[in-house]
C-alpha cells in the first residue's frame, strides 16, 4: 500500500503524506519513484498528517544522483500560495485527513477554511 503521493508544484517535488505514516520512513520507496520521473532537485515533505501543523511540518532535502543527500534535510518555509494548493488537495482527499493524527476540529478547520496557517 502506498503511503505518499508525489506532486510537482513549481520547481519542487512535494511528498504528500496520505495517512498518519511519516513518509520520511519510506525514503527508499520515494527515491525509487523520483528516479522513475528522472527528477533531481529539491524535495519538500509535507508531514501534516503525521506530525500535525507544527514548525516541523515541512522539510526540504536535495535529491541528486538517484539518492537523497541525507545531511541536506532541514525545515522549510512554504509560500501562502503553495499552502493554499495543499489545503485544496486535502479538501479533495478528506479520507487522508481522517486517517491522520489530526483532531476532528483541525480536520474541520481544513475543510472549512481556504488555508491552514
Amino acid at each position: 500500500m502506498k503511503k505518499f503521493e508525489l506532486i510537482k508544484r513549481g520547481n519542487y517535488m512535494f511528498i504528500q503524506s496520505i495517512s498518519y505514516n511519516n513518509p520520511i520512513n519510506n525514503l527508499d520507496q520515494i527515491a525509487k519513484e523520483l528516479r522513475k520521473y528522472k527528477y533531481e532537485g529539491n524535495v519538500i515533505f509535507d508531514l501534516l498528517l503525521s506530525t500535525g501543523n507544527t514548525s516541523n511540518r515541512f522539510l526540504v532535502s536535495r535529491f541528486l544522483k538517484r539518492n537523497f543527500e541525507t545531511k541536506s534535510f532541514k525545515k522549510a518555509q512554504i509560500s501562502p500560495k503553495i499552502k493554499n494548493e495543499i489545503t485544496i488537495y486535502y479538501k479533495d482527499n478528506i479520507e487522508f485527513l481522517k486517517n491522520s493524527i489530526l483532531s476532528k476540529s483541525t480536520i474541520q478547520k481544513i475543510v472549512d477554511e481556504n488555508q491552514l496557517d
